[in-house]
């Protein structure tokens, strides 16, 4: 090694040293200068290596790219192929381009943030509280993953996964409660809405625009239609569903908990309406049980099962009931046997309440009016439609089964209780439907004692004035017809009969036969109108009086009869005959007369081979 001489100028010429030969430093060596062969080394192995300048440089070997610069009062800078990548300052470090690291970046105090952005747009930090992600500048903050998820604290439990080209999950404790999908959200279990004061809204909407909506207030929650501008439905605080109103209406004395109401016959009806291939149809059900709520406690007779109810407002209230439904138990129910009736009530003019009306009980018998008064006390009246026995048609009747019976229950002396079927063709006012008929068909009692005596009477009028209908005709109590008012029985028609009789020969000719042998008799009441024709062809006679049968024989002690007739009884030089009805004597006898004497008409002149047309009327 050369060493060149040292004046006060410095060294005259360079040092020149070989690999691995050291400039040393430092009375223990402590600060080394070589190159290895392959590397430049300034070694300092004690205390600080310490380099002073006002501006220091680290140059490429070039000397044309700059690599460290530090500046006194001023940056150390760093740079990448002559390109500063870090700068310091008094705030702190700016890096330009991007800064990878294999290990935590750490910002340890609570006032350190990481800012990115021109204007420190997007900040994370920690306030010693809470950790933020804050978009503090321009535009909006995006966060871009194939799957995004959100968990707890400990990394076991989900709080929110979003996943592309699928759904959004939200967790509760580690639960999905709700999940996006192609058509909407599915919610598990319960949706809440709250608001601090006034109203929570819950609105449906297409494209934007409002289409219907759902509010809640101090308990009541409220539809709307798609403008917002007309409430449709409401449900109360006391769980009332309203349709049509905004507060509750009294009707019938009660609020229910299901009411419309509306101007008009759209708004104002319900239909329920079932459309299937079957014959099964909508329904109204009513029920009742005699237990708690859901219980099935059987019911007892006489229960009601369900109402309809007509009311009306009287200026007061809407309370006053106009008519009524019910089908009430109508015997003792057992497993799968609920015998039934139906009631039906009506309101009289001036009443405070409804009265039955009719009533249509388990059997099918169909009762009218069947306990209450009919326009007043005095017209108490019942029709009932039957098809029971007798024994259970409490009207009464003959025979069993299929009856209608009209029961008036006021009970009074002979002619004061009156049941009847009115045919009329204008209402009388004052609310007496037909006061003045056109005619009538009723039953007028006769007697007061036991069941009663009742005679059917029918009347009719031929005038058009405002008066009663006069009686034209009376079935007796006791059998028999009369007329025109006339009540008495002895005047009565009690019988009307037709038919045919074979009139035989009772005297004169004895083992008579006949040719022609016809009879015919109408009987009305008690008279008889006989009308036969005989023709004899054989016989004996005798000598006693001729004699021929009568279909019925004739009444009383005194009452003689002659019929007309036609015969060729002249042949036998009986001119002039007669038959003669004798007062109870079946038999009519021949009689002939002459210029001064009448006399009877033995077998033998009649002869067996006569003919004889006879007809005329008797009493029996």
């Amino acid at each position: 090694m050369a060493l060149t001489t040292i004046d006060d100028r410095g060294l005259k010429t360079p040092i020149d040293l070989l690999d691995n030969e050291k400039i040393r430093f430092g009375t223990g060596n402590d600060l080394e200068i070589y190159h290895n062969g392959t590397n430049s080394i300034i070694d300092n192995n004690t205390g600080v290596l310490q380099i002073t300048a006002a501006s220091f440089r680290v140059n490429n070997a070039a000397n044309n790219e700059v690599q460290i610069k530090a500046l006194e009062d001023g940056a150390v800078e760093l740079y990448h192929n002559d390109s500063k990548k870090l700068e310091t300052a008094s705030w702190g470090v700016a890096i330009t381009g991007e800064l990878t690291t294999t290990n935590h970046v750490n910002i340890p105090n609570d006032t350190g943030k990481f800012m990115v952005g021109a204007s420190n747009d997007l900040q994370i930090y920690h306030d010693g509280s809470n950790s933020y992600i804050k978009d503090a500048g321009t535009g909006q903050l995006r966060i871009l993953s194939n799957q995004l998820l959100i968990q707890n604290a400990a990394g076991d439990a989900n709080q929110i996964i979003c996943t592309e080209s699928g759904s959004v999950d939200l967790h509760y404790d580690g639960t999905k409660k709700l999940e996006t999908t192609s058509l909407g959200a599915t919610i598990t279990r319960d949706l809440t809405l709250n608001h601090a004061s006034g109203d929570t809204a819950l609105r449906w909407a297409v494209g934007g625009t409002n289409k219907f909506s759902l509010y809640e207030s101090s308990g009541t929650l409220r539809f709307y239609d798609n403008t917002n501008s007309a409430e449709r439905l409401r449900i109360d605080s006391s769980g009332r569903l309203l349709i049509g109103h905004t507060s509750s209406i009294n009707s019938y004395g009660a609020e229910s908990q299901l009411q419309v109401s509306g101007t008009g016959f759209a708004n104002s009806s319900l239909a329920i309406r079932r459309d299937s291939a079957d014959t099964g149809a909508g329904a109204i059900i009513l029920s009742k049980s005699r237990g708690s709520q859901g219980g099935v406690t059987v019911v007892q007779s006489g229960d009601s099962l369900g109402e309809i109810v007509w009311c009306g407002a009287d200026g007061g209230d809407a309370n006053p009931s106009a008519g009524l439904i019910k089908c009430a138990v109508d015997g003792t129910p057992g497993t799968n046997d609920m015998p039934g009736r139906l009631e039906f009530y009506t309101t009289a003019d001036g009443a405070g309440g409804v009265t039955e009306r009719m009533r249509l009980d388990k059997n099918g018998k169909v009762t009218i009016n069947p306990f209450n008064t009919f326009h007043s006390a005095t017209h108490q009246a019942t029709l009932t439609l039957s098809n029971e026995s007798a024994s259970n048609l409490y009207a009464g009747g003959k025979w069993s089964h299929a009856a209608i019976g009209i029961d008036n229950t006021t009970h009074t002396a002979s002619g004061g209780s009156k049941s009847q079927i009115v045919f009329g063709y204008l209402p009388r006012s004052g609310g007496y439907d037909y006061e003045f008929g056109s005619a009538y068909m009723g039953a007028t009692s006769v007697s007061q004692s036991g069941a009663g005596k009742v005679d059917l009477v029918f009347g009719t009028k031929d005038v058009t004035s405002d008066t009663q209908p006069t009686e034209r005709l009376r079935i007796l109590s006791g059998g028999g017809l009369t007329f025109n008012g006339d009540t008495a029985a002895a005047n009565a028609l009690d019988d009307y009969e037709e038919g045919g009789w074979n009139p035989a020969i009772s005297y004169g000719v004895s083992s008579a036969t006949f040719s022609t042998q016809y009879g015919r008799y109408t009987k009305i009441g008690n008279k008889v109108t006989v009308w036969f024709y005989i023709i004899l062809n054989g016989g004996s006679t005798t000598s006693s009086t001729f004699a021929v049968s009568l279909p019925f024989t004739p009444a009383g002690s005194t009452m003689y009869t002659a019929f007309s007739g036609y015969n060729n009884l002249s042949a036998n030089s009986i001119d002039n005959p007669v038959l003669i009805a004798f007062p109870a004597q079946a038999n009519a006898y021949m009689y002939k007369q002459t210029a001064t004497s009448v006399g009877v008409v033995p077998g033998t002149d009649v002869g067996n081979a006569a003919q004889q047309l006879w007809w005329g009327t008797y009493e029996v």
